[in-house]
């Protein structure tokens, strides 16, 4: 076993080798775990080539705290401590993400560095300072696997010679995962231009030409220009688009009704309840229906003759629910297409027609 290799025998363990090394990579698995019997040799031939990083393995059968302390919910997981601090994770096994993500933590200790007058960012901290102390940045996102940003690089960096007084940077999404997110990148590449520590364009798809104008634009001293912030202007649209949808959820909720629901919500419009007094006047009505007035004594004949089943159409009001399409079947816009209705009694007569229901 190599010495880039522990495996960790107790909680008081874990949080002390946490403590004593700068760079921590730790791996969760479980005996029962198929991919992780397979990952192994690959998590052992990694520690051997990443000399400086310690890679602590935890059994969470074993260790069932360090698993909730984590909030490690599938095998095998990755997480990468620098510090002491949680850096990063991987929930899965993937040999290609976890030598990205170990050299990313490697780069934590290593300054930005230039290069063909390109900064290359390396920690979100001295992107932050970056943005504080110059005026003028534009900045390429990119990564390793998009081709786009492979074409338009050399342009970039044509471009970065020939400009003054702007820094020119470049961030690789995948390991500044918090700084992409900060500048809400979605697709690469992506140039983003600050002035005074704002945001002021973001240019999708690594247009030369935009960018360009976006540079010149350095010079407006409009108000117009100087206000604007497209950070602060998407997390307020985000901020009031949360905000409302919450509103809009307790403005359906009835003040009366409770977590369990129990109670019904007054909002909701509910059945007309008719009197047992309330009878027609109708004879006709009296033959077909049970009225209220009978006696006990007395009970109504039935009618033995069949009856043609009737569609009751009520009036559409505001406050009522939708229709059911159980009380009018014939003219219900929610049902796309449905066979006529057949009385059963006229189908007795017709003997020779065939169901409409059959193939």
């Amino acid at each position: 076993m190599s010495p880039g290799l522990i495996h960790v025998q107790s909680e008081v363990h874990f949080h002390d080798l946490l403590k004593k090394n700068e760079l921590v990579v730790v791996y969760l698995k479980a005996e029962w775990c198929g991919v992780c019997t397979r990952f192994g040799p690959v998590v052992e031939r990694i520690s051997k080539e990443k000399e400086k990083v310690l890679f602590l393995i935890v059994d969470v059968d074993k260790s069932p705290t360090i698993q909730k302390e984590l909030k490690s919910k599938a095998m095998p997981t990755f997480v990468f401590f620098l510090d002491g601090k949680e850096f990063s994770r991987i929930d899965g096994a993937s040999e290609q993400m976890l030598q990205n993500y170990t050299e990313t933590l490697l780069l934590q200790k290593q300054p930005s560095f230039m290069e063909n007058g390109i900064l290359h960012i390396v920690k979100e901290k001295d992107f932050n300072e970056s943005l504080k102390n110059h005026a003028n940045c534009v900045v390429d996102f990119y990564a390793d696997w998009c081709q786009p940003c492979k074409m338009i690089a050399p342009s970039y960096e044509e471009l970065a010679k020939n400009t003054t007084d702007v820094l020119f940077m470049k961030v690789n999404v995948d390991n500044l995962r918090n700084v992409m997110t900060k500048c809400r990148v979605t697709c690469m590449p992506t140039f983003c231009v600050f002035k005074d520590g704002k945001m002021k364009e973001k240019i999708e798809g690594g247009s030369m030409q935009l960018l360009k104008k976006a540079i010149d634009d350095f010079k407006l001293s409009t108000v117009e220009y100087t206000k604007r912030d497209l950070m602060a202007a998407e997390a307020e649209i985000k901020g009031s688009a949360s905000k409302s949808g919450t509103e809009k959820n307790k403005a359906t909720m009835s003040p009366k009704t409770s977590s369990t629901g129990k109670k019904a919500n007054p909002t909701i419009a509910q059945p007309p309840t008719k009197s047992a007094h309330q009878v027609s006047s109708s004879s006709s009505t009296k033959k077909s229906t049970t009225s209220s007035t009978h006696s006990n004594n007395n009970p109504p004949k039935m009618d033995a003759s069949p009856q043609k089943p009737k569609v009751v159409k009520k009036e559409a009001s505001s406050n009522s629910t939708p229709p059911r399409a159980s009380q009018n079947i014939l003219t219900s816009p929610y049902l796309s297409s449905v066979p006529p209705f057949r009385s059963p009694h006229k189908e007795q007569k017709v003997k020779k027609q065939k169901s409409p229901y059959l193939n």
